[in-house]
């Protein structure tokens, strides 16, 4: 009795493993679907992964009437037959899906924007080949495990008994499986790459003069004139302070202790460089003075998670020669306290050090003035994330959207967009610029560190 009671648990729970095997590769191609928004080959794992509950189900209707014999025979059957079809259709369905995924991602195009994307592209391309050929072992290796369970079972029938020999024989396969499973989740995350890619910068890999003709050849002559214009705006430290002395009147609920870098951004520079329906950079405005052919002496680099207080702080910290703005945002917090600031700055003829600062120096009516991302997946942190840079962080209302007239450049026209180019105008500027640097205002909890094109602006810098 306990020998017979074991025996139907252990063939009723042998599905298991292979069920949660459907749904790993489901859930892989899943994700690589949802990282590059295709969509396609998933709907068809989900029919795949619910139709293996029909041998389960017939396993438990079996039990529960007492066709001992037909328990035996029939439900492996159709269990195992099913498998072996559904495990080759799972490995076509993985090997199309993302075939068409790599066939997408080597049509980018690339352009002028090439220097961007082609070790993006690169990257993806080896990812997606890794996780491309794990599926497809796991799947074909589980369709033959599939098969030759099915011919243990016909075998079995034949001889009329399963036999210790026959236990044997019918683990061999679901054995081998695991362990192949196992290698392939292995390879899956990257384990058998033995050489990890170098992260040191090599001489070679210095930055080519942005006049010279290796320079140029990978880009257009619209792309260099953007970079052009991007390298000739900024902020001086002066003028930075009387935006945010003056924040107040064009945003009365401006709280300095709360209000961060993209509030400032969405409810105050968007609407004050919109004028009559055109958008500028702000500090690109009409009625700004001539910049005369100057260039900014720093490059900002900062988070716009980062309260707004403390990137102003930042930078007049540096204006003033200080390693730390700690002290600089206090006394901005103060009644009259941008007042003595500005004598700080008049005293030590800082008052005209020039910043590039991406919120004012890029046309954010050209890109983001008017809505916002496409929404990530609901409940993960990158929906929470979007959702709160939609939303006031005081007030908790939607930021409002700009109506202006102009067209709006992304990735997708890269000559024009001018949120591709840091790297180029950094390159430029230091050549051009004497003494330019880089200041990088670090925030309370150091997330200036977890943002990639931060993280950009320091490797160009290295370089």
């Amino acid at each position: 009795y306990h020998t017979k009671l074991w025996w139907q648990v252990v063939t009723f729970m042998d599905p298991g493993k292979y069920l949660m095997t459907l749904l790993a590769v489901w859930w892989r191609v899943s994700m690589a679907e949802s990282a590059f928004e295709a969509r396609g080959a998933s709907s068809g794992m989900a029919v795949l992964f619910w139709l293996e509950l029909g041998p389960i189900l017939t396993k438990v209707y079996l039990i529960a009437t007492g066709h001992r014999a037909d328990y035996l025979f029939i439900a492996p059957l159709y269990d195992y037959s099913y498998r072996a079809v559904a495990f080759l259709v799972a490995a076509v369905l993985s090997w199309w899906r993302l075939s068409s995924i790599l066939r997408t991602l080597h049509s980018t195009k690339m352009s002028s924007a090439k220097r961007y994307l082609a070790a993006e592209v690169s990257w993806a391309d080896f990812v997606l080949r890794r996780v491309r050929r794990s599926l497809v072992i796991v799947c074909v290796v589980g369709s033959i495990s599939a098969s030759i369970d099915l011919f243990i079972v016909f075998r079995s029938h034949q001889v009329g008994t399963w036999g210790h020999s026959w236990v044997f024989v019918f683990d061999i396969p679901t054995n081998l499986y695991i362990i192949v499973d196992f290698l392939t989740l292995l390879d899956t995350v990257g384990f058998f790459n033995i050489k990890a890619p170098s992260m040191k910068m090599s001489q070679s890999s210095s930055v080519a003069h942005p006049e010279s003709e290796e320079f140029e050849a990978e880009r257009s002559s619209l792309w260099m004139e953007t970079v052009h214009s991007l390298a000739g705006r900024f902020m001086e430290a002066g003028e930075l302070l009387k935006f945010y002395a003056e924040l107040p009147e064009s945003m009365p609920w401006y709280d300095p202790r709360r209000h961060t870098t993209n509030d400032i951004v969405r409810a105050a520079i968007i609407p004050l460089s919109h004028r009559a329906g055109r958008g500028w950079a702000f500090a690109n405005l009409p009625e700004r003075s001539d910049a005369g052919g100057l260039l900014p002496e720093r490059m900002v680099t900062h988070d716009w998670r980062n309260l707004f207080l403390h990137l102003v702080a930042a930078i007049l910290a540096d204006a003033l020669g200080k390693d730390e703005y700690g002290a600089i945002a206090s006394k901005l917090c103060l009644e009259g306290g941008p007042e003595v600031v500005r004598q700080q700055l008049e005293e030590t003829g800082a008052t005209h050090r020039r910043y590039w600062i991406c919120a004012f120096c890029v046309n954010q009516h050209l890109g983001i003035c008017a809505g916002f991302s496409p929404p990530p997946p609901a409940d993960t942190p990158e929906f929470r994330r979007w959702e709160a840079n939609r939303r006031d962080s005081v007030s908790g209302d939607l930021h409002t959207c700009c109506r202006c007239i102009e067209p709006k450049f992304f990735l997708d026209a890269p000559d024009e967009c001018e949120m591709n180019k840091f790297d180029d105008m950094m390159a430029l500027l230091s050549h051009e610029a004497p003494d330019f640097r880089q200041l990088i205002a670090i925030d309370r909890h150091f997330d200036v560190f977890t943002r990639v094109w931060c993280v950009a602006e320091l490797v160009q810098a290295h370089r």
